[in-house]
């Protein structure tokens, strides 16, 4: 529960990063989904965005989410192209 609350916080601050810049967004992510690995990173993920967006269907938070671990899985891995991110946040 306590990394749930801790994600939560990371995920607001995310959607400030635009202060800081993507490089700082980027990091967060990917540190939270090292922390949490994939599962708990897409649940907590949907616990967020379906309070978030409460009058989405699970299946559209489901899919928002599935984009966003497809992200993590690709942007975060060890040798990723460093404009990995910029670029799928950019197509999404």
């Amino acid at each position: 529960m306590e990394q749930i609350a801790f994600r939560c916080q990371d995920i607001n601050l995310a959607q400030y990063s635009f202060i800081a810049g993507k490089d700082y967004e980027k990091e967060k992510i990917c540190q939270q989904y090292s922390m949490l690995g994939r599962e708990k990173f897409k649940a907590s993920g949907i616990v967020i965005y379906s309070q978030k967006f409460s009058t989405s269907t699970f299946e559209q938070v489901n899919a928002v989410l599935d984009a966003m671990v497809n992200l993590a899985d690709n942007c975060c891995a060890e040798g990723a192209d460093p404009n990995c991110y910029d670029e799928g946040v950019s197509r999404s």
